[in-house]
């Protein structure tokens, strides 16, 4: 049974998958989604995955850019309190920036704040339908919380968006034998 917390992120996920993004001003981006789903080529889906991660880092404006290359760096030197100074800034600069989002919400998994990190997750769904990578964060924290099937979803999600994910794609190897094993206690349709 899903944990009532849990449940507004999944149903957000849900009524995403899917979707048609609803933002395609960035035609870039919206090419390298596309090619992402027709390359069988591992080197292309990796040079595409890079581009995707380099527009959402790209998308905030200048101040708020700045302060998630600050927070990058503070969270290298292992200052994620800091560096979680610096992302609230930045989405203080620019509330339109996924990115900025999605780093707050990784920043708050890793120090263990994780309710605060899924509501952070919903944001940057809400931004960008397509960001695996928040995805993938979300199936991570529903894992630690022993949501197999909620990290199922979320992990399924990711890789129907990013079909070349093969660390997503195993956890989905080893999550469905223990999902199909948890009873489904959600009411039927």
């Amino acid at each position: 049974m899903t944990d009532d917390r849990y449940a507004s992120v999944l149903t957000l996920v849900r009524c995403l998958a899917g979707a048609a993004p609803l933002d395609t001003r960035d035609a870039v981006l919206h090419e390298a989604f596309a090619q992402l789903h027709q390359t069988a080529s591992s080197i292309e889906a990796e040079r595409l995955d890079r581009l995707i991660w380099q527009r959402w880092g790209d998308a905030g404006n200048r101040a708020a850019r700045r302060s998630l290359i600050d927070a990058s760096k503070a969270l290298a030197l292992g200052d994620a309190e800091t560096a979680l100074d610096l992302v609230n800034r930045a989405i203080a600069d620019d509330a339109g920036f996924a990115e900025a989002w999605n780093r707050r919400a990784t920043i708050l998994f890793m120090t263990g704040r994780h309710d605060r990190s899924i509501a952070d997750i919903e944001r940057v769904l809400v931004l960008e339908p397509r960001h695996y990578g928040a995805l993938a964060g979300l199936g991570q924290i529903l894992m630690h919380a022993e949501e197999t099937e909620g990290a199922l979803i979320a992990f399924e999600a990711a890789l129907a968006i990013n079909p070349h994910l093969e660390g997503i794609r195993r956890m989905i190897g080893k999550l469905r034998p223990v999902a199909r094993r948890t009873p489904h206690l959600d009411p039927p349709p």
